[in-house]
């Protein structure tokens, strides 16, 4: 995947790797001596594998190595750790370097991509600092409960089986669903210790943040405006950044729900 980077995406992509840095420099440690460790993809079916070897002495005196299988793996788990910290401080190194000489070959995914190895190789073994984010998002989304606001008002059923309240949240969450990005629908959240329900809280695969969209409906009733123009000014205060953290969709005769540019506005955001 290639990409003309803006400013904001240079920023966002490294603070990220920053982040991946920062959790694998805090997991480093000394190589053991006499030790190979390999993950490799088999070519005849691409699955991932490890390999451990270890150095010892045949009868002769010289150095060979044994090879362990995977059942002494679960030995490893400080060799494992060491491993993978050591492969995404290399990886990071050299994404930084693409994305500062060639971003428009840098590819985002490359570290899920590396995380991803290293579960299909070690499975639980896999340090949690570097699991892939789609088993992070399974744990995230096992979050997700019915609403407890007013339920009998949940009468609009969507793609994914839950339900919401409007024909144009319908839409919203089908468009979610669609794209594959994570979603809760009004999962309760503290905004400057005031409870609030977002309509929907969206997770961000990359780096593991929650994004906020709010809904708005009817605009045209005065007093809803003006809780609505309150509640815009709650998230503003408490430092949510709108079109990247916050995000306000409206409704009303004036202005409908547009599908195509909602889909457009969340590929821009997490694509």
């Amino acid at each position: 995947m290639t990409k003309n980077y803006s400013k904001y995406d240079y920023i966002y992509e490294t603070d990220r790797l920053a982040k991946a840095q920062a959790a694998a420099e805090k997991m480093q440690a000394p190589w053991p001596k006499g030790v190979c460790l390999t993950v490799r993809h088999r070519q005849t079916n691409g699955n991932v594998y490890a390999y451990v070897y270890k150095r010892e002495k045949d009868p002769d005196g010289n150095n060979v190595f044994a090879y362990q299988n995977e059942d002494d793996l679960a030995a490893e788990t400080d060799l494992i750790r060491t491993f993978c910290s050591n492969q995404v401080l290399k990886k990071v190194k050299e994404l930084k370097k693409t994305l500062y000489t060639a971003p428009r070959s840098y590819d985002p995914f490359e570290i899920q991509r590396l995380y991803e190895d290293f579960y299909n190789a070690f499975k639980e073994l896999t340090p949690r600092e570097f699991q892939p984010n789609t088993k992070q998002i399974k744990v995230w989304l096992s979050q997700n409960t019915p609403s407890t606001h007013f339920p009998e008002e949940l009468k609009f059923p969507t793609t994914r089986g839950d339900k919401v309240r409007s024909k144009y949240e319908q839409s919203m969450a089908n468009i979610l669903y669609e794209l594959n990005i994570p979603y809760l629908y009004e999962r309760p959240k503290q905004i400057n210790r005031k409870p609030y329900l977002p309509d929907f809280t969206l997770l961000d695969p990359q780096n593991g943040t929650s994004v906020y969209i709010e809904a708005f409906g009817l605009m045209e009733n005065p007093d809803y405006c003006k809780k609505s123009i309150k509640k815009i000014h709650d998230y503003e205060a408490a430092g949510y950044i709108q079109g990247k953290d916050f995000f306000m969709v409206f409704d009303d005769p004036d202005s409908p729900f547009d599908p195509a540019a909602f889909r457009n506005l969340m590929k821009r955001r997490f694509f």
